[in-house]
């Protein structure tokens, strides 16, 4: 995984860069203000679930790095807001704007209510193996010779 700043270091950047950018105008930067802000307590409340903290930070980095980056109000919405994943039958439809850690957390969150669908299951494994680089397999494969070593 990522190695990113403390999100509390993150977010206070991220705010001033957003209200300093003279580049852009007055509602691009208090757009970017209000995302960044929406970032931080979602992450927040991702921290009350239990989530790990270097996950979260990546979250924030991420995020905030896409909302400064943006150059509409829609896609600053668009990037600030939890990720919707879409699947059109065959595939998985990627989003340029949501952050794949972000979407893992929320999928193994809602497989805590209920065991995903089939087609879930890939996206979660995918990302989990994009996010941490080693399958989920590998992971217990590794465990299981560690308990018995």
């Amino acid at each position: 995984m990522e190695r990113a700043n403390p999100r509390e270091l993150t977010f206070v950047k991220g705010i001033l860069d957003a209200l300093l950018d003279q580049a852009s105008n007055a509602k691009l930067r208090e757009e970017r203000f209000k995302a960044i802000h929406l970032t931080k307590s979602l992450t927040d409340k991702y921290a009350e679930w239990g989530i790990r903290n270097d996950l979260l930070n990546v979250i924030m980095q991420k995020k905030t790095n896409l909302i400064l980056a943006a150059d509409s109000i829609s896609d600053i919405q668009r990037a600030a807001k939890p990720p919707k994943p879409r699947h059109n039958g065959a595939t998985w439809i990627e989003d340029p704007f949501t952050v794949p850690e972000e979407e893992l957390v929320l999928w193994l969150q809602m497989s805590l209510e209920r065991p995903p669908s089939e087609i879930a299951y890939r996206r979660i494994t995918k990302l989990f193996t994009q996010t941490f680089g080693i399958s989920a397999e590998d992971l217990g494969r590794n465990v299981e010779k560690a308990n018995d070593g």
